[in-house]
């Protein structure tokens, strides 16, 4: 098993000084020793000030505690697709594999340990793309086993350089991939996201790779119990917006001994799938429309004045600016 000092991680920061001190903290407890640290660029004034107090309280808490911070600000502000993705890229530019961690984001030692494991146990398996510290619905997981499914739950998250790879393809095309669903209103519902994603009509990263990971199979192992919480998701927040259930999960008790079942006929994503179709992504059959309405009053609903840069453009044009 590798140890969690040899474990690199990265912090996806914005304005949060609070959350991301606290994250360093936890993170030094659990023995973590390398700590990546990427801000996207200010709004305002106000907010440039506080990054840089941030970043001067992280370097003094994680020198105090023996950790080694790599820290990249951007200069301007490049949203928050295009600076998550850019991120990612700069983290595995320098590592292997690692756990991704947002600023507003708690977890304790249980998620680095299980994710530490994970990444070790499915090292060779590429059909796993994301090792997952949520779990949204805890009874759909038996005893002290894993459970499977084919949509990316990124509320700390950890995964694999080569994985990354195949991920950030995703987000430099249009769609190639087939269908997504055979149920037309999850097909919909991730066609019309990736499609304004892409198009710079909304400004995320989560929905084309939900969209390609679910069309592509490829899995996202969850842990037996829930082992990280969402403190906000307030206008500082790096990509979460709205709220629900699943968002004030508690975290439990991992068991001690964990079942990490990866045997093709142990693996059944599709009751997970249907509860996070449901419970978190809100689809419905008024979805089977999605794509036919968005085609129609997208114009409207998101005119060409207000749109951002396609993502393609934006993840190229600051690929490597680090």
């Amino acid at each position: 098993m590798v140890s969690h000092s040899s474990v690199p991680c990265l912090i996806i920061g914005f304005a949060r000084k609070d959350g991301v001190l606290r994250t360093i903290e936890t993170l030094g407890r659990a023995g973590i020793n390398e700590i990546y640290l990427a801000i996207d660029g200010p709004r305002n004034q106000t907010q440039a000030i506080l990054q840089e107090e941030m970043i001067l309280a992280a370097c003094a808490l994680s020198e105090s505690n023996g950790i080694s911070l790599n820290t990249w600000k951007r200069a301007t502000n490049l949203g928050v697709a295009a600076s998550v993705i850019t991120a990612i890229d700069w983290f595995f530019s320098k590592v292997e594999n690692g756990l991704i961690l947002e600023d507003d984001l708690y977890f304790d030692e249980q998620f680095i340990t299980f994710a530490t494991s994970a990444l070790s146990e499915y090292e060779n398996d590429k059909n796993i793309w994301v090792v997952s510290g949520s779990n949204f619905q805890h009874e759909l997981v038996q005893n002290n086993m894993v459970g499977w499914s084919t949509y990316p739950l990124i509320w700390g998250w950890a995964t694999w350089k080569d994985r990354w790879s195949e991920m950030r393809s995703s987000f430099s095309s249009p769609w190639k991939y087939g269908r997504i669903d055979p149920d037309k209103a999850v097909e919909n519902f991730w066609r019309t996201g990736f499609e304004r994603s892409h198009a710079g009509k909304i400004d995320t990263w989560a929905a084309p790779l939900a969209a390609v990971q679910h069309a592509r199979k490829k899995l996202t192992v969850i842990p037996p119990v829930n082992l990280v919480g969402n403190l906000g998701t307030d206008d500082e927040a790096s990509h979460t917006r709205g709220g629900g259930q699943h968002m004030y999960m508690p975290i439990q008790k991992l068991p001690d001994a964990i079942n990490f079942r990866h045997h093709e006929n142990q693996i059944d994503p599709r009751e997970t799938d249907l509860l996070l179709n449901q419970l978190v992504y809100k689809i419905s059959a008024r979805n089977r429309l999605s794509f036919v309405l968005a085609r129609v009053f997208d114009w409207v609903r998101y005119p060409k004045s207000k749109r951002r840069a396609p993502l393609s453009e934006r993840i190229t044009l600051n690929a490597g600016d680090y």
